[in-house]
């Protein structure tokens, strides 16, 4: 694969070079070429950990997936911190809402790191579905909001130091809403 990136970027190289138009660019992919090659057998492959890593990873995927409701159980009553401890690994393997599920009537109590509004009511209960559920909602909100674009008017909201300049050389308003009337 090395070999032939390299080969991908000597060969343009080679013709902007010839041509002379595009000096610049063709030394450029010319040496970015030779120093591919050159590093070419010393790039990362597959390792023997990242392999079994991978699979294990999948291996978790599919249990979460496919887990009896006995054998949750089981694991839940041995380690009672299993569905928190874990819990971002689904998330992240796609699994979440099968490992809320797995656990839906095995928990009373949220992960150790976790402190929900009114636990400490007496007619609480911890609903691992509804956690997830929340969890899922709380995410994507900051999803949009993170990539949402910036609001293209400033006329309202808190704003900050003057909204503009006057005729007489001063500033007018400022602050919340921005502002307005003369100078000062």
């Amino acid at each position: 694969f090395y070999y032939g990136l390299a080969m991908f970027l000597c060969i343009p190289g080679v013709t902007f070079v010839a041509a002379g138009n595009c000096l610049s660019w063709g030394l450029g992919l010319l040496l970015s070429g030779c120093i591919t090659a050159f590093a070419a057998n010393a790039m990362p492959a597959r390792t023997d950990k990242g392999v079994t890593s991978c699979r294990e990873a999948f291996g978790f995927q599919r249990f979460v997936r496919k887990a009896e409701k006995e054998r949750i159980r089981v694991l839940a009553k041995d380690d009672p911190t299993i569905f928190g401890r874990l819990l971002p690994f689904a998330m992240v393997l796609g699994a979440a809402d099968q490992w809320a599920l797995a656990f839906k009537d095995l928990l009373s109590q949220p992960p150790d790191w976790y402190e929900p509004y009114g636990m400490y009511q007496s007619d609480f209960r911890f609903s691992s579905v509804n956690f997830i559920n929340d969890l899922s909602s709380g995410m994507n909100t900051c999803r949009s909001t993170f990539s949402a674009p910036p609001p293209t008017s400033s006329s309202s909201g808190a704003g900050g130091g003057f909204s503009g300049f006057s005729d007489s050389g001063g500033f007018s308003g400022g602050g919340f809403g921005g502002g307005g009337g003369g100078s000062w």
